[in-house]
């Protein structure tokens, strides 16, 4: 199933809106969305913007 032209919309709005957060809301909205188990690409999304900025990810500052 191919995504809707509305779902490319919004993915690259969110993509163009992610190098406007500082690194620890980033953080905080990774966080946030893997404990509320949000949608796999709006991870995926916030995931690239973690390591695109070379932050270590919330799970692996813990170890």
């Amino acid at each position: 199933m191919m995504p809707s032209r509305t779902s490319y919309n919004n993915r690259e709005r969110v993509k163009a809106m992610l190098p406007l957060l500082s690194d620890d809301l980033l953080l905080d909205a990774y966080s946030n969305a893997l404990r509320l188990r949000l949608d796999l690409e709006f991870l995926r999304l916030l995931k690239s913007e973690i390591r695109r900025r070379r932050l270590s990810l919330p799970e692996e500052r813990s170890i």
